[in-house]
């Protein structure tokens, strides 16, 4: 399951940070007037687009835009240290496709909602000047080069173990004494996955007649 995920987040990566046929495909699709990341699911979405968004929320704050002459986002992008700004505007619109570099030229003019003074102040004092004429450079935050790897996705995707919610049957199950093919069998009986009466009785099958007497079950 974590390798899948990790694998529809380098999906997203891609998707965000690569100018290629598939990703003006699908910005074309489902992203021609919003933003990604403020785009809201629907059933009609294909497979690919439902498991990239399943990652959206964890994977999307660790891509942080390094600014060279402001081609990100000002809104919805995380270019600053403070993140998305969108956070922390009260309902900022999808629709808001202010670049860094315009609202930088402008002086940060902005005719939406006004952002705090002080939080203004601050994004004043980080932005650098920019006189570069490339565009803005995606960073994977959770490598150390910034490269997107399947290794820290995983890492970043990967479940953590809560001591307290521990269920501790499911945890002797695999132990490394025992043989894996007798761990799988104990993880199937807990989980319900072995065609007992009671799990073929849910899928609507025909089982031997029973007579239900003081909550124990006898063959008739």
């Amino acid at each position: 399951m974590t390798l899948a995920k990790s694998c529809s987040a380098k999906l997203w990566w891609n998707f965000r940070t690569q100018d290629t046929i598939w990703t003006a495909f699908m910005r074309a699709k489902y992203c021609s007037r919003v933003h990604p990341v403020s785009k809201q699911r629907i059933n009609d979405d294909s497979h690919t687009w439902k498991r990239m968004l399943d990652v959206r929320a964890v994977v999307e704050p660790v891509i942080r835009w390094r600014v060279l002459s402001g081609t990100s986002n000002f809104w919805w992008d995380t270019w600053s240290g403070l993140g998305a700004l969108h956070r922390q505007v009260d309902g900022c619109s999808g629709y808001w496709n202010d670049g860094v570099g315009d609202m930088y030229r402008s002086d940060f003019m902005i005719d939406h909602d006004a952002l705090p003074p002080d939080l203004l102040r601050q994004l004043r004092l980080e932005l650098p000047s920019l006189v570069s004429d490339h565009v803005d450079i995606p960073v994977w935050t959770p490598s150390t080069d910034g490269k997107f790897t399947l290794a820290s996705a995983k890492e970043l995707l990967r479940p953590r173990r809560n001591d307290e919610v521990e269920d501790i049957v499911l945890k002797r199950c695999w132990q490394k004494h025992l043989p894996y093919k007798m761990s799988f069998l104990a993880w199937r009986v807990l989980e319900r996955r072995l065609p007992t009466d009671d799990v073929l009785a849910r899928f609507g099958f025909a089982l031997p007649s029973r007579l239900d007497l003081c909550r124990l079950h006898f063959l008739a």
